[in-house]
């Protein structure tokens, strides 16, 4: 800011309470720019490399995913089959194999992704950091440039401090530039926070759609364990509304023998109504019960 370099060094070894502001907003201002401009492009070239591993990993998919169809083929070229003898023992290609490729291909892209994200959110709070710092900076040198720095009596370097406006004037910048710093930390950390619970969730639904199906092949047995799955889902349904329904005739004929005459006359259309819902979910419950244990047993 124009001050002389012997004053400065009059400082360095008489002023000591000086010289410690001095170092102090260095340290916290431009030394403080310095860090935040050589890291900004370290995290842009983390944030390139992430990007570059989402596109892989799409790549991968892909191919996995046309791949797919081929398998059968594959199997009977290594093991010198027939592939309509291959196609016959092993079956189609279930779509549940290319949901569970895609989801799983999904589910680390999204994971590279966020690391991306955060990279990003980081150089930009470094970027914002950067820039009030320089802008205090400039403002500070605009102030004082070519002013009285020092306080020099008659030229005794013993005497020599600094100027009490200035140094009022460098206690602001150092209050200002570390509520700067504080609020950089506060929103660096904030960037570590992922939403990890849903991507568990996102995961643990995927892998139920996938499990509940015949992951790789689609075939007979798998045929007839989802057909069985499905049946037994079916008559657990019906149990349930059949105990229902019985419930709440229970309640109904209940009230009804406790109920006065005019009560009873309300009630009598309600009763019926129950009686017969009871008796269809009875009959449904029934139905698909003997049709389970014809087709899978006991």
């Amino acid at each position: 800011m124009g001050g002389a370099d012997q004053q400065l060094a009059w400082i360095e070894a008489n002023d000591s309470k000086g010289n410690a502001l001095l170092r102090r907003y260095m340290t916290d201002g431009p030394l403080s720019i310095q860090w935040y401009e050589d890291k900004r492009p370290e995290l842009l070239r983390k944030q390139r490399r992430y990007n570059a591993l989402i596109i892989i990993v799409a790549i991968v998919v892909f191919v996995l995913a046309l791949m797919l169809p081929f398998a059968p083929l594959v199997v009977a070229a290594i093991g010198d089959l027939d592939a309509s003898d291959v196609a016959e023992s092993t079956g189609l290609i279930d779509m549940a194999a290319l949901v569970g490729v895609i989801s799983t291909g999904a589910m680390v892209a999204l994971r590279i992704s966020s690391h991306v994200v955060r990279h990003r959110q980081q150089a930009a709070v470094f970027h914002e950091a950067s820039a009030n710092l320089k802008a205090q900076l400039y403002e500070l040198e605009d102030e004082w440039r070519g002013c009285q720095l020092v306080d020099v009596h008659n030229e005794d370097p013993e005497g020599t401090r600094l100027d009490p406006e200035f140094e009022s004037a460098l206690r602001r910048a150092i209050r200002d530039a570390q509520a700067v710093l504080s609020r950089e930390r506060q929103a660096y950390f904030e960037t570590f926070r992922i939403d990890v619970q849903t991507l568990a969730d996102q995961h643990e639904a995927a892998v139920d759609a996938v499990a509940n199906r015949a992951v790789l092949r689609s075939d007979s047995r798998h045929e007839h364990e989802q057909s069985r799955q499905a049946l037994e889902g079916q008559v657990s349904a019906a149990k349930l509304d059949h105990e229902t329904a019985a419930a709440k005739l229970k309640i109904l004929e209940d009230e009804f023998k406790e109920a006065d005459e005019d009560s009873k006359f309300e009630l009598r259309a309600f009763l019926r109504d129950q009686r017969m819902a009871a008796e269809e979910a009875r009959r449904r419950y029934e139905h698909l019960s003997a049709l389970h244990k014809e087709r899978f047993g006991s």
